[in-house]
């Protein structure tokens, strides 16, 4: 029997070097296919990809849109994620697709590929599990990648508080971000949509899921605390979205920056409240089994795709305040 073949599917708006990286790091795991669409054109993001054997892009501009089933752009995010997470399902190759972000990297393949090849014929995805990156206060990071991972949950109502103090309240299971994880879908099924996290069927209807693949997928929730700021800010322009958070801490998040605008070094001591830690609070995670410490490096993968990128937390917020100057204006975080 041959090896499951995988790919994966995310629809993108980040500076080209993450997306670059993304796509470099996936390939050297073993991915036959990534789907690739932009949010909008971006020429420079164009010139990385076009030499990556097995990335195929899409530019989401308005002819793509108006030539979709919808026949205009979607307003939020989520549902142009949606409809070209489905759009590259109903034209993938591969035997089982991922549907993630540019700043969710898996860590490794072997799981997974055993995952895949032992599954149950009527297992129709994986439940990959996430680890998301936090920095070290002690250790200033130099590189979007640096710093150590936290995992959900653990009993974070009985000792969120301790740790984390009046910053708690911005975590929802010790995370900025999500907890749920992601889906590695089983392709070939007529019957199946892909969704955001996981995948669905229209109307109802059970998905046959795998039991949950532990520490899979590390979430970099903001590559820099300026890239976790303009996430945070785009957010409260979105229709409803504030009022209709489901994850409690990222719903404070978003209250505190509606309300900080135009204070930078408030949102600044938020961002770190939550996002770094000190020598104090990863021996308390250490002693309650919430952290790993692997490092995570992508630099082999892009030497073996001959590419140059500059992943310093400097180079990246350069290219966060060129890309994003009207929204940093606009939130005043400038200041």
């Amino acid at each position: 029997m041959s090896e499951p073949t995988w790919g994966i599917v995310a629809t993108v708006d980040e500076p080209p070097q993450l997306v670059a990286a993304f796509a470099a790091h996936h390939l050297a795991l073993g991915a036959r296919e990534i789907h690739l669409y932009l949010d909008r054109p971006d020429p420079q993001a164009l010139r990385l990809l076009a030499g990556l054997p097995a990335v195929r892009v899409t530019v989401c501009d308005a002819a793509y849109w108006a030539a979709s089933s919808a026949g205009r752009r979607p307003p939020l995010p989520m549902g142009r994620q949606r409809r070209n997470a489905n759009d590259a399902y109903a034209r993938t190759q591969v035997d089982w697709l991922l549907h993630c972000d540019a700043d969710e990297f898996l860590r490794e393949a072997d799981t997974i590929r055993q995952r895949m090849a032992t599954a149950r014929p009527e297992t129709e995805f994986l439940q990959l599990k996430m680890l998301e990156r936090v920095r070290r206060a002690d250790q200033p990071p130099a590189g979007i990648f640096d710093g150590l991972f936290r995992r959900p949950g653990m009993g974070f109502e009985h000792w969120g508080e301790d740790v984390y103090g009046r910053f708690a309240r911005f975590l929802q299971h010790g995370l900025t971000g999500h907890s749920v994880g992601k889906g590695l879908v089983r392709t070939g099924r007529e019957d199946i949509r892909m969704d955001v996290h996981f995948p669905h069927r229209p109307g109802g209807g059970a998905i046959s899921a795998s039991e949950p693949v532990n520490d899979q997928i590390l979430h970099f929730d903001g590559l820099t605390p300026l890239h976790l700021t303009l996430k945070l800010a785009r957010r409260l322009d979105w229709p409803g979205f504030l009022d209709k958070a489901k994850h409690r801490g990222r719903g404070a998040q978003m209250r505190f920056t509606s309300n900080k605008r135009e204070n930078a070094a408030a949102m600044a001591r938020m961002v770190a409240g939550t996002q770094t830690l000190s020598p104090g609070q990863i021996a308390r995670l250490d002693e309650i089994g919430a952290l790993d410490h692997t490092p995570f490096d992508p630099t082999p993968a892009l030497s073996a795709a001959n590419l140059d990128l500059d992943l310093s937390v400097a180079a990246f917020d350069a290219s966060l305040r060129d890309r994003e100057a009207e929204l940093i204006e606009k939130a005043g975080l400038l200041t």
